[in-house]
């Protein structure tokens, strides 16, 4: 599983999926757009759930 990111949609200074993440494993980028240590990530999907703008999504390893 990967969390995906459209940084069209994305609040650049939002941080509520840094704020959100039971795993403190998304952090901000030099832009402020959030990136995923994703080796750690819990897939609770919580950040997808709370994102304001549908900006983080889950996409499954075998979905094309």
């Amino acid at each position: 599983m990967a969390i995906l990111l459209e940084r069209e949609k994305c609040l650049k200074k939002c941080t509520l999926c840094e704020e959100i993440c039971p795993g403190d494993i998304i952090y901000m980028d030099a832009e402020n757009y959030p990136l995923f240590r994703i080796q750690e990530c819990w897939h609770c999907a919580a950040c997808v759930e709370d994102c304001p703008t549908h900006a983080l999504s889950v996409k499954l390893w075998f979905q094309s």
